[in-house]
């Protein structure tokens, strides 16, 4: 789901393409062992692609990566180091002037569970 949630994010697949392959594992050696290894891994990457489109479409997850990264776009100097357009001596005096943060869960056992939900 999260490889294909990615594909969606960028809008497709193009112009590098996906890379898929299939290795025989285990006592697996014969042609029809390779066959249904690539029709199974296929058919989990339609169900992940399938989850992650309704995952899109509904919105679930972005609200709590919009919240998550929320300084990244209300601090000044957080926007520029985002940009690329802050200096370290900048980030040096910030961290000097400033008491620190602080500290926030980031909820990753929720998106976690999130994106079960979607599987």
């Amino acid at each position: 789901l999260l490889c294909m949630l990615v594909v969606l994010q960028q809008g497709g697949i193009a112009p590098g393409g996906h890379n898929f392959d299939c290795k025989l594992r285990r006592e697996s050696s014969d042609l029809e062992d390779m066959f249904l290894a690539h029709a199974g891994g296929m058919d989990c990457l339609a169900r992940g692609l399938r989850g992650a489109c309704k995952l899109m479409q509904e919105g679930a997850m972005k609200k709590l990566v919009d919240d998550r990264y929320l300084t990244w776009e209300t601090n000044a100097l957080a926007s520029k180091v985002k940009a690329g357009k802050a200096t370290l001596a900048e980030v040096e005096e910030y961290a000097k002037t400033h008491q620190a943060t602080t500290m926030r869960s980031g909820k990753q056992e929720l998106f976690e569970q999130m994106v079960n939900k979607y599987l």
